[in-house]
């Protein structure tokens, strides 16, 4: 379902979309039990815009660990496949599908409805989509987890988690991805 998993957009969408459950497949079942291997799961994403016939995609991942969102632009579904650490934007009328790279799985989001960003928060970073695709990056902010981000007033706030599992809050300028506070990568100091 849309805006059901764990990066939630909150905008409006001129199309349907749905991830299609696995179908149970013995054969390929027993092959892997058979061989010791096991083939990587993926995730059929069926979308409609309008009254366009109903087209389905495929991408690599589990459907339990994946998120399926709205986007800042009304035609684009996003995927966060966690697996293969790549946040698909899919035009449901076009269906051109772009990829924005992410170095970890997204944890969690938070959206500018007004100004049309979704920012996206990695396990390390902050990323930004705007309605006509990947806006920035930020610097890495985190060591390991980043929660409870949010947006308000220009500025994308968050915790970051550093060794022992420490809360740091961060600031990242939601127009140019300049990002202020985090875990201090510098511990060694100057040479």
């Amino acid at each position: 379902m849309l805006d059901a998993g764990s990066i939630r957009g909150g905008f409006p969408a001129d199309y349907y979309a749905r991830m299609i459950p696995p179908q149970d497949q013995p054969l390929v079942r027993a092959i892997a039990a058979a061989t010791g291997t096991d083939r990587y799961p993926k995730i059929d994403v069926e979308l409609q815009s309008g009254t366009d016939k109903p087209w389905t995609c495929a991408f690599e991942g589990s459907e339990d660990r994946s998120s399926l969102f709205t986007t800042p632009n009304p035609l684009v579904a996003g995927l966060a496949a966690n697996e293969s650490y790549v946040l698909y934007l899919i035009n449901a009328r076009t269906h051109r599908i772009d990829e924005v790279s992410i170095s970890t799985p997204a944890e969690c989001a938070a959206s500018d409805l007004a100004n049309g960003r979704l920012f996206v928060a990695t396990a390390i970073n902050v990323v930004a989509i705007g309605r006509s695709g990947f806006l920035w990056g930020s610097k890495r902010v985190s060591l390991d987890g980043i929660s409870m981000l949010t947006y308000a007033e220009g500025c994308v706030r968050g915790v970051g988690n550093e060794p022992g599992g420490n809360p740091v809050k961060f600031s990242v300028n939601a127009s140019s991805g300049e990002a202020h506070g985090g875990f201090d990568f510098n511990l060694a100091g100057p040479e």
